[in-house]
């Protein structure tokens, strides 16, 4: 309404199922999209932005910016293919100049560079996928920030050891299966590379990772005078008492109400969650411990709520990762989202989510120089978009 967005959630069709099951998750709704038939004799369009002249794209480009950059799209500077060493100069110039929004937040961030005499922390990085992602976003992943791993594994139905995808075995390959996934993938994971690595990541593929950040605050003093303790980062969330429903084990559910006082707090998935050795190791050993929804009804529990059920069980919860002035460093929001959110939206689920563990900060205070992913970025291309901002707008 006269250029201020009035809805909170906006859905794109091209990644329709997806991102109306990431909604319902967030609302705890077990609710999915029925199948839908194309209509008979459909084909795909003959009509592409390849067929589209320059001054066109420039008439496009003028008139709808605003909507372009309000759902969350790029005006065509890159294909949904392309990969940022194969942008034209001209594309370089024009994602650098047209991405007001998203810079607002992205120039204010800060590579730290570990210096050589600072021992590394070595990281696998993992990401639940799909084979029909192997060609899509995994490839964005890849070619982005994924290659900053020490070791990046996708967690799919199919394996491909090009992109380094494995295969998980699992009831039911779709994103309502992420916790069984997450489970069977963590076995994998331990029991491969468990002594290899001192950090263990979990992302989504929409997930953007700043890796010299990440590295940087791991070897902190903050994190690295506490490495022998269980730890897990991300971005806190607390589960409203009204939403705390625990699996299927009533009995085990009110124990841990009554013994938290109705206290639960958890990393968010989708923003990514780094755990050290000791915690990855914790949680491997007591997967099918009765705490930790190992019953086949609760398999399609949220993973990230369950993991973080599973551990407070023992007393282990998620530390603040939040800068010295209470900015967070890991988003669960696209970088122009991050900037444009408001504390007062006291019916949105992400400001009731903050409510008891400091509230939601926008604007100029949203965002920590020290920044170390954002997500929800959907839309083909964006991987590159943010990784060009981030590494070649600024020389």
């Amino acid at each position: 309404i006269q250029g201020n967005q009035v809805v909170q959630h906006i859905l794109h069709m091209e990644n329709m199922t997806e991102e109306f099951e990431d909604l319902m998750h967030q609302y705890k709704l077990n609710i999915s999209l029925p199948h839908v038939m194309k209509m008979k004799g459909s084909k795909t369009p003959k009509l592409t932005h390849a067929n589209l002249t320059s001054a066109n794209k420039a008439l496009l480009h003028q008139v709808y910016r605003r909507d372009f950059e309000a759902f969350g799209y790029s005006m065509g500077t890159l294909d949904e293919d392309r990969k940022p060493s194969n942008i034209t100069s001209a594309g370089k110039e024009d994602i650098c100049s047209s991405s007001r929004n998203d810079r607002k937040v992205l120039d204010k961030i800060q590579i730290n560079h570990l210096l050589p005499v600072s021992p590394a922390p070595k990281i696998l990085c993992y990401i639940p996928t799909i084979s029909t992602e192997h060609q899509g976003k995994v490839r964005e992943v890849l070619d982005t920030w994924g290659k900053r791993c020490d070791k990046l594994v996708f967690l799919s139905n199919a394996t491909n050891d090009d992109i380094g995808a494995v295969t998980v075995n699992i009831t039911e390959d779709n994103w309502a299966h992420l916790w069984e996934k997450g489970r069977e993938g963590t076995q994998f994971i331990w029991e491969t590379y468990g002594n290899d690595y001192d950090w263990f990541l979990k992302a989504d593929l929409d997930t953007y990772i700043i890796m010299e950040n990440l590295k940087a605050y791991l070897a902190s003093e903050e994190i690295s005078s506490r490495y022998n303790e269980p730890l897990i980062l991300g971005h806190r969330l607390s589960l409203p008492a009204t939403q705390q429903k625990f699996g299927s084990n009533k009995t085990l559910e009110k124990e841990f109400l009554e013994k938290s006082n109705h206290t639960f707090r958890f990393t968010s998935g989708g923003a990514g969650y780094a755990m050290n050795k000791k915690y990855f190791k914790t949680f491997y050993e007591s997967l099918d411990a009765y705490f930790c929804m190992s019953n086949k009804e609760d398999l399609t529990q949220p993973e990230d709520v369950a993991l973080n059920f599973c551990m407070a069980n023992l007393g282990i919860f998620p530390h603040d990762t939040r800068d010295e002035l209470q900015r967070e460093r890991f988003h669960l929001f696209p970088p122009k989202k991050v900037y444009n959110v408001r504390g007062n939206a006291h019916r949105w689920w992400f400001v009731q989510f903050h409510e008891d563990i400091g509230g939601v900060k926008g604007g100029q205070d949203c965002c920590s120089t020290s920044s170390i992913s954002f997500h929800g970025l959907k839309a083909a291309g964006e991987l590159h978009k943010l990784d060009h901002i981030l590494y070649s707008c600024r020389t």
